[in-house]
């Protein structure tokens, strides 16, 4: 049940929007429970709604907190209102950290959210993912945004919440994240802006799809999960190098696919790269890509206030067929190949045979 809060978010922003509201996550069960798996931070968390411009009440002393700090820092419920219409209208989610040490989750929970797991993934799944990821932000030790890595707190927030949605829906989580690792890379190579190399969590996700069938997911609790989490993540996060020569790689993709050419255009820059790059990385993460888009298994993007339409219908002709016979053999090469993947080295010579030397015949 959502309770109003004792002010009214709406006469705040100035807009009030009718929507029918997703009724197949309840924020305030989910909040509930987050509270619970971390009761040192149970009064510290405040969970707002900015699909439905609501604070979701359920603690006492959070409930208190937030209705004095709204009452009596201006400039700070200002703030939150912002960030209410911004991420609203982006259809995303976040988290930023109040004046005493304390969060705001601000999580959009309309129908139409953001879907980064995929069109299998049900509205609960999604969100319950997009809460944890949120919270992964809070509750592992490198979820706050750092100076020696651009990538690695979003890939520990990641990681916290794909464990979460494997520990949650078994089987359906981990096609989940097997989607998710694919979509993350999706927006690196195909959209503009840094939030996307930020956002590049596809090692980190590549790790947990390995290791998932040996960790005991069911019986650790979520704060063991967030140790796992900053664990992998500390480990396999990528270098800031790696992200950049992914992204820079496929500029002449991102421009095409911003200027929505409506023809086939964009895919043939793509195409182009991942079939003559000798990188290891770039082929990787764009080898995968390339793939959904020719068989249009990718979905449409958000990136910031604007939207990035793609095919909607497979690749399909003699060249298209051309490109996915060479993506084929290069995809053998490098499963092969793999890290010398693209290299240019000599044959590995056969180790030279031992002299044998004649045995003498026993007297």
């Amino acid at each position: 049940m959502y309770n109003k809060p004792s002010f009214n978010l709406q006469s705040l922003t100035g807009k009030f929007f009718l929507k029918t509201a997703n009724d197949n996550f309840d924020f305030s069960a989910a909040a509930a429970e987050i509270r619970a798996d971390f009761p040192h931070l149970a009064g510290k968390l405040y969970f707002v709604d900015s699909f439905k411009k609501e604070y979701i009440r359920g603690h006492a002393t959070a409930d208190a907190s937030f209705d004095s700090l709204m009452q009596n820092n201006p400039s700070l419920r200002v703030s939150l209102n912002n960030q209410i219409e911004k991420y609203g209208a982006q259809k995303n989610s976040m988290v930023f950290k109040g004046p005493q040490s304390d969060y705001f989750i601000v999580l959009y929970t309309g129908a139409d959210a953001i879907a980064l797991l995929g069109a299998g993934a049900s509205q609960k799944q999604a969100l319950s993912f997009v809460i944890d990821h949120e919270i992964g932000h809070i509750v592992t030790q490198y979820g706050q945004p750092g100076k020696l890595s651009r990538t690695l707190h979003e890939c520990t927030a990641d990681a916290y919440a794909a464990l979460r949605q494997l520990q949650r829906f078994g089987s359906a989580g981990m096609e989940n994240i097997e989607g998710l690792r694919l979509r993350r890379a999706q927006r690196l190579i195909s959209l503009h802006g840094a939030r996307h190399a930020e956002h590049f969590t596809s090692f980190v996700l590549d790790k947990i799809i390995e290791l998932a069938p040996k960790l005991p997911l069911s019986a650790m609790t979520a704060q063991q999960t967030a140790e796992v989490a900053a664990r992998i993540a500390i480990a396999y996060a990528p270098n800031d190098q790696i992200v950049k020569n992914v992204q820079d790689a496929f500029t002449p993709f991102q421009d095409a696919l911003a200027r929505k050419t409506g023809d086939d255009t964009p895919y043939r820059m793509l195409a182009q790269v991942v079939l003559e790059t000798h990188s290891w990385e770039i082929f990787k993460w764009g080898a995968p890509v390339l793939r959904g888009y020719l068989r249009a298994a990718l979905g449409d993007m958000q990136n910031g206030d604007t939207f990035i339409e793609v095919n909607k219908t497979p690749l399909e002709g003699p060249g298209w067929q051309r490109v996915a016979n060479e993506l084929a053999q290069r995809e053998f090469a490098f499963n092969r190949e793999q890290i010398l993947f693209g290299l240019d080295l000599p044959e590995k010579s056969s180790a030279a045979r031992a002299a044998v030397r004649p045995l003498k015949r026993a007297p």
